[in-house]
């Protein structure tokens, strides 16, 4: 009996709201066993935890565990209540356990709830011992263990105030978490507050000096007529002796800066004040002599402008005691020494006179230890709750707007969209997703941030006036949510799944009861935004304790048409618009073609998407004009949402780049791309090793159908995966597809994209989905720049083409990639278009060659001049002027393409297709250049053959 592994879900899980252990238990050769059939055992664990008793287990009575022992029960479960009533034991107030069956043999998670994390690690290696002690019948060394945990928790567990703190934080529903030490930060980004000891973030610095220097203090208080002691400053024997002159014995001797390292000390006679002179003055040279008061010594608690309570000596044990205990003008003084001192958290040292009810205040002291306020009885802990008071309102949870998003696929996209949402109007936005942690648009942190720590870590940011947050499923198995309550739980979709067969999640239904973690966490107040087109994810309703808003790509969705009769919200296309509806009424925003990045609505999954971040962005409170202006400015580009659908034009090549990397993404990616006119097709594509084999093999199936073109690589997601075994398990797939034609296997996603690029040709359709988002967007960025390319949308040029301003072209796609079309009929010898480009010495195939050793890479249009053996136009350089010029080579119609002959200014041509495309009726069969020119056609082109190939001399051409 063994533990696999042991994991801490520190916030909501799973399993439950609060933390617990999880702890996958293999029982190896017990797996069979059941108590009933352990020769002695159930005697002995009664024997040596006979509380176990008081566990009713699913009986539901006192005793109901030990019926559950007679009948027969499996070890896991035992361990599990073996487990909880160690710490319980141990000082901890513990109740909550369930055990479950994994899909390995023999293998069990079981779930404890605990209080300090090494100390319900420590009870769970315990409790296995004791149990196997009851099955071997040896030594279970109860006291030995039971010792161990106890120290471990009284190591371990919060202090007084930290714990009154926190029950009183959940009470208030204000998150509370420990920073470091005793540091404590309540509520959330900038409106959280932090206390450490007693010290808040607003305790005044200056006024904790003056209470630190009582000399000082004393004399504030005394100059606002507050009764305190007349004190002397002294530094050397001569003064002290002169003082007990004034004040008789006893007196009192202390350092003028207080410490609890050196506090004042009685001075009984003279006999000792030179002893007691020497000790005082070997840590400090600034001492006070007061007078001794006689009367009743009384501490006062002031938090604010109140008192939380006093504490008073009873029978040698310090007691607090209410504030109606004591006269109501000492309360009166009290508040008025803190605050003229300055202090928002106070203990004043008093002494009250029992003959005549007067009062001195002996000492005032910054963050003092509020333990000795507290009470057992958590109801009565007035100072805890007078705290919170004090840094916040009532009725103020201290927490700003959080949307968290999960799903399979559109997390990402959905995060950021969400957070360009709320910065339209609770701004700076802290936003975490897998490429990293953002506070608007500073990157903080780079890497995956989507799981708990970097959720609870953007929590802790005091700028953030708002949160998005994404959460992959790995986070949430393995530590829970890194939050208590989000105002926005969005699950985008469920469809196919993804990273099925790993860490027990085998089915769809268990990966979306996994997924539910975040609907379990909508606050009170806030919603759960569920896809109303999954079924699986509408199934999540059950967990939210919230309101909900639906989604749907369909007004006519049944599940918001009834959700709707019970007013409730929804967000749905209607006719092409966007409606948002509470109850029966409907608001319109904006048409989906006019949302960038659904480029013209065609991108089925960026619709989702959207309509999901409306939703999100509308359970956080944006108002609907805000809403408006953010749908409009959210392009989904590279820098907004990289990696995501980013859509480029690159030497004639069209980019689309997507970081997909499942069964369901890539369907929804091939399905969005149908739109596009390209006929060449590849694609560069991989797929993390934590997948199923038939995942794989399927994904591979989808590009060999679809593809013409498919570079695969492995990089750094192998996870597990030998090197060559998710190459053939694509090819397994791809051996099934109907299209493709060309494979090939590259080491490393930077090197696969760039030879993905560089075999591409004018007119080529390029699907990239990187291994490295970052690297994949740096590289692009660079080719984009360095080639005059672009980033467009799908919309633009599929249907009615682009317009060049003031010209008779038009920009279209075309079979081979874009093309130019005449708006109107040209004659002969008609200037079409004049323009130039970058230099460059390195001839490419998208470059023009102006001298023999000189090149351009053409501004658009010039660029997009396809090549005929009988073109329609010529181009006239004019290297001296750096201008050329293309014209009409005889009367052209409109909607007609317009081509040149690249021969006239290449001499020979590379990186060109070896069969020519152009289908003309003299077609020469391929582009080789000017050097392959017949002599009939250099003399018909004359003037339009480049001036330095009249000139040719065969070692000039490069």
């Amino acid at each position: 009996m063994e533990f696999q592994r042991i994991l801490a879900l520190r916030g909501p899980n799973i399993w439950a709201t609060f933390p617990v252990l999880e702890a996958w238990l293999d029982l190896g050769t017990f797996k069979d066993s059941s108590s009933a059939e352990l020769p002695g055992f159930n005697d002995r664990l009664k024997l040596w935890i006979p509380s176990l008793f008081e566990h009713r287990c699913s009986v539901g009575e006192p005793g109901g565990f030990f019926q559950r022992l007679e009948r027969g029960t499996y070890l896991a479960h035992i361990l599990e209540h073996v487990v909880l009533e160690l710490q319980c034991l141990a000082g901890m107030k513990v109740g909550y356990g369930k055990t479950r069956l994994t899909h390995q043999d023999g293998v069990y998670k079981v779930a404890i709830e605990y209080k300090e994390e090494y100390t319900g690690k420590l009870a769970l290696e315990a409790a296995r011992n004791i149990c196997l002690a009851a099955i071997h019948d040896t030594n279970p060394e109860m006291d030995s263990w039971l010792e161990k945990i106890k120290q471990s928790y009284e190591k371990y567990k919060l202090t007084p105030l930290q714990e009154a703190l926190r029950k009183q934080a959940r009470k208030r529903g204000i998150p509370f978490q420990i920073l470091a030490q005793d540091m404590i930060q309540l509520g959330q980004g900038f409106k959280q507050r932090r206390i450490k000891g007693s010290l808040t973030d607003h305790t005044s610095a200056v006024a904790s000096w003056i209470a630190y220097d009582w000399f000082t203090a004393s004399k504030l208080l005394a100059d606002v007529g507050l009764p305190v002691p007349h004190n002397i400053a002294v530094s050397e024997l001569p003064e002290v002796e002169a003082s007990a002159s004034n004040f008789g014995f006893p007196f009192l001797l202390r350092p003028r800066y207080t410490s609890k390292s050196n506090p004042a000390i009685t001075i009984e006679s003279a006999a000792l004040l030179a002893e007691v002179f020497a000790r005082i003055k070997a840590k400090t040279h600034y001492m006070l002599s007061e007078p001794m008061y006689k009367g009743q010594r009384v501490y006062a608690l002031v938090v604010g402008t109140e008192i939380a309570s006093y504490l008073e000596d009873i029978e040698g044990a310090w007691v607090p005691k209410p504030i109606s205990d004591y006269p109501k003008e000492l309360s009166q003084a009290v508040l008025m020494a803190a605050k003229v001192v300055g202090l928002d958290v106070a203990e004043l040292e008093l002494n009250l006179n029992l003959d005549d009810s007067s009062f001195t205040i002996l000492g005032i002291r910054a963050n003092p230890d509020i333990s000795y306020y507290l009470k057992d009885d958590e109801d009565w802990n007035h100072a805890a709750s007078a705290l919170l008071n004090l840094l916040f309102k009532e009725g103020d949870e201290g927490r700003i707007p959080v949307a968290a998003v999960t799903g399979v696929n559109g997390k990402t996209t959905t995060t950021r969209f969400i957070a360009h949402l709320l910065a339209q109007e609770h701004s700076p936005v802290l936003m975490t997703c897998t490429e990293g942690i953002y506070l608007s648009d500073q990157r903080l942190f780079t890497g995956d941030c989507s799981g708990p720590k970097s959720a609870k870590v953007a929590l802790q940011h005091a700028m953030a006036k708002s949160a998005a947050l994404e959460n992959a499923r790995g986070g949430m198995l393995r530590e829970g949510l890194g939050f208590d309550r989000c105002q926005a739980a969005v699950v985008v979709n469920i469809g196919q799944g993804d990273h099925l067969g790993f860490n027990d999640i085998e089915t769809l239904e268990e990966l979306a009861y996994a997924k539910s973690t975040l609907v379990a966490a909508t606050h009170s107040n806030g919603y759960a935004v569920l896809n109303a087109d999954d079924p699986l994810v509408v199934g999540m309703q059950q967990y939210c304790s919230g309101k909900i808003i639906f989604f749907s790509q369909s007004s006519n969705n049944e599940i918001i048409e009834n959700h709707r009769k019970s007013e409730g919200r929804a967000v749905f296309l209607k006719e092409g618009m966007i409606i948002l509806a509470d109850g029966t009424n409907e608001q319109q925003l904006l048409t989906i073609n006019q949302v960038p990045i659904t480029h013209g609505g065609l991108v089925g999954f960026q619709v989702e998407n959207t309509l999901a971040a409306v939703a999100g962005g509308w359970a956080c409170g944006v108002t609907i004009s805000a809403i408006t202006q953010g749908l409009k400015t959210f392009s989904g580009g590279l820098l907004q949402a990289p990696g995501r659908f980013n859509m480029m034009e690159l030497n004639g090549v069209t980019i689309v780049l997507d970081y997909g990397h499942n069964t369901s993404a890539l369907s929804r990616l091939i399905e969005a791309i149908k739109h596009l006119p390209h006929i060449r097709r590849s694609v560069v594509y991989s797929a993390a090793g934590d997948r199923r084999n038939s995942d794989i093999i399927e994904q591979g199936k989808l590009l060999g159908d679809h593809f013409d073109r498919v570079v695969l690589y492995e990089d750094t997601y192998l996870r597990g995966r030998e090197q060559g075994e998710i190459f053939a398990l694509f090819r397994e797939g791809l051996n099934d597809g109907i299209r493709v034609k060309d494979v090939e296997e590259v080491r490393g996603g930077v090197a696969a994209l760039k030879s993905g690029l560089e075999k591409c040709l004018p007119g080529d359709l390029l699907v990239i989905q990187p291994d490295s988002v970052d690297d994949a967007v740096e590289f692009l960025s660079t080719r984009l720049k360095e080639s005059n390319g672009r980033e467009i949308k799908m919309d633009s040029g599929l249907s009615s083409g682009i317009k060049v301003e003031n010209s008779k072209l038009r920009i279209v796609h075309g079979p081979l990639g874009k093309a130019i079309i005449a708006t109107d009929n040209l004659v002969p010898g008609e200037v079409i278009l004049k323009a130039w480009g970058k230099p460059t010495k390195v001839r490419t195939m998208h470059t023009i060659q102006i001298s023999p050793d000189e090149h351009i890479v053409p501004v658009e249009p010039l660029g997009w001049f396809n090549h005929s053996c009988e073109p329609n136009c010529g181009l006239l350089i004019k290297a001296d002027e750096q201008i050329t010029e293309a014209h009409a080579l005889r009367h052209i119609a409109a909607n007609e393409e317009l081509t040149f002959d690249y021969a006239t200014f290449e001499y020979e041509i590379h990186h060109m297709p070896e069969e020519c495309l152009c289908n003309a009726e003299k077609c020469r069969g391929s582009i080789s250049g000017y050097k392959d020119m017949p002599e009939e056609l250099r003399e018909m082109y004359g003037d339009y053959i480049a001036s330095y190939l009249k000139a040719f001399q065969p070692e000039i051409a490069r």
